[in-house]
């Protein structure tokens, strides 16, 4: 069964504004298209700053939008807001986008599914990439985000924002934690890209690791990976060729087509196991995975260029 969320009424979302609204606070509540063409609703309590959290009313378990649970609910959005208030992030957003430098420092690459964000992609700068597409966030610290929107009208090109991006992801670098099988428990020890000093273990000599979670250190928006032609070729270099399992939009799993093939019980010639594989992503992402979070149903294969398998 697809993880969902259900749909918020508009009773509920006026009870959650008039207790907002009764407390000093000014509220936006509006519908906000996200990822995958899901729809939300989202509450906004404005601030000093340029940049708040919007939250989603969404999230309240069904059982709990009643009049009798709204003051509960507005006590933890109060304290998320002031959460946000508090922490270092940038300050104010308009300061940011007006210094070209230090707007580039901050941006960020995001993947996103190209056919099912067509909407969503038409306001976004943004490039093809196999099925998907590229966008853009401006990183505002301490968890926060804003997206690039061409609304935003900002005199940096599309290529200048993806160089931008791709140079702070690889500064920021990547986490590579071995799995002991497909769907199931990741190890603790994480496996760090070598270098020439790295004394990290062979992964030949470790047969029950035979795949990588591929994810950025925050664990947020880590599919991103896929992008980095250096993550892939040093991953080659290690495990060989390999397939690409597109997890969600904050991970991947490397599967190495040898062991894919002849040493995981995914026995069978090649096309059989990326038939098997497709199969096992898609019913992942129908059963396991919020729908907001789905990167894709392909599987790609790395043999020295990207492409999909």
């Amino acid at each position: 069964m697809e993880i969902n969320r259900t749909p918020v009424d508009t009773d509920f979302a006026e009870m959650v504004k008039a207790e907002l609204e009764r407390r000093g606070f000014e509220v936006i509540i509006a519908p906000v298209l996200k990822n995958n063409g899901l729809k939300l609703t989202g509450i906004t309590i404005k601030g000093d700053r340029a940049a708040s959290p919007t939250l989603y009313l969404d999230s309240v378990p069904e059982e709990h939008r009643n009049a009798f649970m709204v003051p509960g609910i507005v006590d933890e959005m109060i304290e998320v807001f002031q959460k946000f208030k508090d922490a270092p992030v940038v300050g104010n957003i308009g300061d940011l986008l007006g210094n070209k430098p230090k707007l580039l420092k901050r941006i960020m690459p995001r993947l996103v599914n190209y056919d099912w964000n067509m909407e969503m992609l038409a306001d976004l700068p943004h490039r093809r990439f196999l099925d998907l597409a590229v966008t853009y966030d401006i990183d505002l610290g301490n968890n926060a985000s804003c997206r690039v929107r061409n609304k935003m009208k900002l005199s940096v090109s599309e290529d200048e924002l993806y160089e931008a991006a791709m140079k702070n992801a690889r500064e920021r670098g990547y986490n590579i934690t071995p799995m002991r099988e497909l769907i199931g428990k990741i190890l603790t020890d994480v496996i760090v890209i070598p270098t020439e000093t790295s004394d990290t273990p062979n992964m030949a000599e470790m047969p029950n690791m035979w795949m990588l979670v591929v994810t950025n250190k925050e664990g947020r928006y880590g599919a991103y990976a896929l992008l980095d032609e250096d993550v892939l070729k040093e991953i080659r270099e290690r495990i060989g060729d390999f397939y690409i399992l597109p997890s969600s939009i904050h991970e991947l799993i490397i599967v190495p087509s040898s062991g894919a093939v002849s040493g995981s019980g995914l026995l069978g010639n090649d096309e059989d196991c990326v038939n098997h594989l497709k199969e096992l992503v898609q019913a992942v992402n129908r059963g396991n995975v919020p729908r907001e979070e789905w990167l894709s149903d392909s599987v790609y294969k790395y043999d020295g260029e990207i492409r999909m398998a």
